[in-house]
């Protein structure tokens, strides 16, 4: 839950985009819940984020899926995440929902069973 300061001028770099120079989330405030499109472009963000700077999360497995929301009075961008935990010797499923505050930018992040 940290915002990303690394602009793109990196983008083409792997090592900086794998670095603690790339750790976290750009900057989010620009995205709207309302736009398809936003919601597939934040989902790719957070996966990526999430497979390069997790590895308890087997490589390849991290999936997140915008989670819409019928309330009107719900202005929370909402995320479902799924991948494998792997924690020696255990490797198991696990899914969290995710809501991102647009107001102040918080987080808060669930285990669902």
């Amino acid at each position: 839950n940290s915002r990303r300061v690394l602009g793109e001028d990196y983008d083409g770099l792997t090592e900086v985009q794998t670095s603690h120079l790339a750790f976290g989330l750009p900057d989010l405030s620009p995205y709207s819940r309302s736009s398809a499109f936003d919601s597939r472009e934040l989902c790719v963000l957070i996966e990526r984020a999430i497979s390069t700077f997790e590895p308890r999360l087997v490589k390849g497995t991290v999936k997140v899926e915008f989670v819409k929301s019928d309330r009107v009075d719900d202005f929370a961008m909402r995320f479902r995440i799924r991948g494998l935990l792997h924690v020696e010797p255990i490797t198991e499923p696990v899914t969290f929902d995710t809501a991102l505050d647009p107001n102040n930018g918080s987080m808060k992040v669930e285990a669902t069973e």
